[in-house]
């Protein structure tokens, strides 16, 4: 799991999400998770 700290969200979630093709899992104030559409995230 990578961690980005951009100074606006919105702008680096819609890079993101079109340049890999991420879906947003959780969007709040102060952070976003992107997931990989075709690689579930397993926690163990």
């Amino acid at each position: 799991m990578t961690n980005i700290f951009p100074d606006n969200l919105t702008e680096s979630r819609d890079f993101y999400t079109k340049l890999f093709d991420f879906n947003v899992d959780y969007d709040g104030d102060w952070f976003i998770r992107l997931i990989s559409k075709d690689k579930p995230l397993y926690c163990a």
